[in-house]
């Protein structure tokens, strides 16, 4: 058989029908497809990564360096970032970077805490540590995103303490020139001194020399001192004149003490008799009070009694011849009965009481009646102006009474106060006399002695005055040498304190901790959630994916989307798509469930929710199933395969099961949402590793609607092919 001759029959097959070309330009074309698409892809994700949103937090404040220096380090981190562009940075709070982390807004967060710039301004301090920056990754978003963001955190952790590590170096630079500095201001100060010192000791040798002088002085001082002594004898003399005078004094002062201690005496006993006196009259005063008021109360009894002894005396004068005796004496008693009733008695009343007694005595004893009636009536004239009398006596004795005790008593008072004072002064005096007698014989020794110094002092004065002058002018300028030198040495202090002040010195601890921070000035802080155990955790979701799409590609080779004996029958549609999908839910779910064992148990999958996930892979092995024999059915057999292989090929590359999908090209981020293996990747990213989100929900959805849709639309189709034609009959293309 010519081979030639067979080729060129089969190649002319396929152009007999428009559909036969195409599958020629397609099979030409499926490597070049599947080539450039890939490689199309991913030519350069990393050069793409500005477009990957990473939420930036900055809540640093502004910090002082130990030179002064005012530096707002996380504002330039933003600015610099912001500006480089290699990641898509978002600036936002801490509360929405770490909700995007965790729903997939954002692929991962960095935080810049607030003491970022304070951290490093205290480099070269005692409080040197590395300044840490805060990221968080999720590996539920994707887990090249992870490693890509890490391997950009490294980047800018590099450069960034590479700057501050310059920053670090420069301060503790600063601070040594800073000693530098001091060092050489104290040589100044130092030099200064010496001068000072100089000066001291000459200004030193002209005291020496005024020192002299003044001990020559000092001898001739000692010199004039017998003149001093002339003087104090002539003092000793006068001295021993007061010395007699003051012991006469002391005496005298004695006998006056005494003298005033006997009046004293008998001032206190004058006024104890005053205020006996006082007390006494008193009781005189309300006695005759008392008095008064009942001669008052009887007034008109004594005037009564006083009448009838008037008209007594008045009938004992008419009477002619014996009187009646018996009459008489009952006016008598009558009238000594009245007199007896007031009471208390005054002398008046015990007068006129007397009086009609000798009367009735009279009477008794026969006398004369003309006596009797005199008597009569003088004991009338007494009663008559008796209560009179009586209130004049009382307001004397009131009176009297007043004057005791405003005049004689506070008098009394004053004279033993005044008695009492000068009786201890005389005291006082006694004491102090003899202490001045005893003290001016202390003076009188004192003024003998004074003779024999004094003397000896007075001859040198002058040469010492010289002397003095000398040592004065030694010491001012010494002093002005001391004082220079004082200023030196301030100075030389003042500066070295400054320059130990400013230089680096640290504790061994404090050293170890500037040298960690210099040698690694700032250290990435990473959290992270959902981490990937492994490489091959972090690529199940699409690989598994890739197997579940090419298990549906391999299902429907082997079996058929619709079955032919169903389309002969009155069968529905859906019926006859059943008929076709029912083998191939249970080869479906046997491929899911078998890899599921081997990637869990066998390759160590290790997924946070093996059974939902395992349960996750049948439902997207089912969902391919229908998609594909929906595209068979609508397609036909071998166009509907190979836009099964085309789907998946698009699908590897817009999923984004790798690399970010903001890392793609625009096109492959535009089929992105419309893949049913984005849905399915990232349903089994998050059952594997964790961080189950709203994500989840909406995947289950797409898949669960795909599932609905495809069989669908297969049913609807199906329902159509039951009427036979060529082309069917016939295909162009048959697989």
């Amino acid at each position: 058989m010519n081979i030639f001759a067979t080729l060129s029959t089969e190649l002319k097959r396929f152009w007999r029908g428009s559909l036969t070309k195409v599958a020629v330009l397609i099979i030409v074309l499926f490597p070049l497809i599947y080539g450039a698409l890939y490689l199309w892809a991913y030519w350069s994700p990393t050069t793409n990564m500005g477009s990957m949103p990473v939420a930036l937090v900055n809540e640093d404040q502004p910090a002082t360096t130990s030179q002064g220096e005012q530096i707002d380090v996380g504002k330039q981190l933003v600015d610099n970032l912001q500006e480089d562009g290699s990641l898509g940075w978002r600036v936002v709070d801490a509360k929405t970077a770490a909700d995007g982390v965790s729903d997939g807004d954002y692929y991962f967060s960095l935080v810049i805490p607030s003491d970022f710039s304070s951290t490093i301004a205290a480099a070269g301090t005692d409080a040197a540590a590395p300044a840490k920056l805060q990221v968080t990754y999720n590996d539920a978003n994707s887990y090249l995103a992870t490693t890509l963001g890490k391997s950009a955190m490294t980047k800018v952790r590099d450069s960034l303490a590479q700057q501050t590590s310059e920053q670090t170096a420069n301060g503790l630079l600063v601070g040594i020139n800073t000693l530098s500095d001091g060092i050489h201001q104290a040589s100044d100060g130092s030099a200064q001194l010496a001068d000072g010192s100089t000066q001291l000791v000459d200004g030193s040798g002209q005291l020496v020399v005024g020192m002299n002088a003044l001990a020559s002085g000092a001898v001739t001082l000692n010199t004039g001192a017998a003149q001093l002594a002339t003087g104090a004898d002539r003092l000793a003399a006068g001295t021993q004149q007061a010395k007699t005078g003051s012991a006469q004094l002391a005496a005298g002062a004695q006998t006056l003490a005494q003298g005033t201690q006997k009046t004293d005496s008998g001032a206190q006993q004058l006024s104890a008799g005053v205020q006996s006196l006082s007390q006494k009259y008193d009781g005189l005063v309300n006695e005759v009070s008392a008095a008064n008021s009942q001669v008052q109360a009887h007034r008109d009894t004594i005037q009564r009694v006083g009448q009838d002894a008037q008209t007594l005396s008045d009938q004992l004068a008419t009477l002619n011849g014996g009187p009646n005796t018996a009459e008489t004496q009952a006016a008598l008693d009558q009238a000594i009965a009245g007199l007896k009733a007031i009471q208390p008695q005054t002398d008046q009343t015990a007068q006129a009481i007397a009086r009609l007694e000798a009367l009735k005595t009279l009477l008794n004893s026969s006398g004369s009646w003309q006596q009797i009636s005199g008597d009569l009536s003088a004991g009338a004239k007494t009663l008559e102006g008796l209560p009179d009398r009586l209130n004049d006596a009382q307001q004397q004795v009131v009176n009297g009474q007043d004057a005791i005790h405003k005049e004689l008593v506070p008098g009394a008072q004053q004279l033993a106060a005044g008695t009492q004072q000068v009786n201890e002064g005389a005291q006082t005096l006694a004491q102090k006399a003899g202490e001045l007698s005893a003290g001016v014989g202390q003076l009188n020794d004192g003024a003998q002695q004074l003779s024999d110094g004094a003397t000896k002092l007075a001859g040198g004065t002058g040469d010492l005055v010289t002397g003095t002058n000398s040592a004065s002018s030694g010491a001012s300028q010494l002093n002005d040498g001391t004082q220079q030198l004082n200023d030196g040495a301030q100075e030389l202090s003042g500066k070295l304190s400054d320059g130990a002040a400013k230089a680096p010195s640290f504790s061994d601890e404090s050293r170890e901790s500037n040298a960690k921070a210099t040698a690694d000035p700032v250290q990435v802080d990473a959290n992270e959630h959902n981490l990937a155990s492994a490489l091959g955790q972090g690529f199940a979701p699409m690989f598994t994916m890739l197997a579940l799409f090419v298990g549906g590609v391999i299902n429907w080779l082997v079996l058929r989307p619709f079955p032919k004996r169903p389309m002969a029958s009155n069968a529905s549609g859906f019926r006859t798509v059943m008929a076709g999908f029912a083998p191939a839910i249970i080869m479906g779910i046997a491929q899911a469930v078998i890899l599921f064992v081997v990637l869990q148990q066998v390759l160590g999958l290790d997924a946070q929710h093996p059974v939902w996930l395992a349960l996750f892979m049948v439902l997207v092995s089912l969902s391919f199933l229908a998609l594909q024999q929906m595209l068979i059915i609508v397609f036909g057999s071998a166009p509907g395969r190979v836009v099964s292989i085309i789907l998946l090929m698009l699908q590897l590359t817009s999923a984004g099961g790798t690399y970010p999908i903001e890392t793609t090209p625009a096109f492959f981020q535009a089929l992105h949402p419309y893949m049913p293996g984005t849905y399915a990747i990232e349903g089994m990213r998050q059952l594997t590793v964790g961080g189950i989100d709203g994500r989840m929900t909406g995947c289950i959805g797409f898949l669960l609607g795909m599932l609905i849709v495809a069989l669908t639309i297969s049913s609807i189709t199906a329902a159509r092919q039951k009427v036979w034609n060529m082309t069917r009959l016939h295909p162009e293309i048959e697989v």
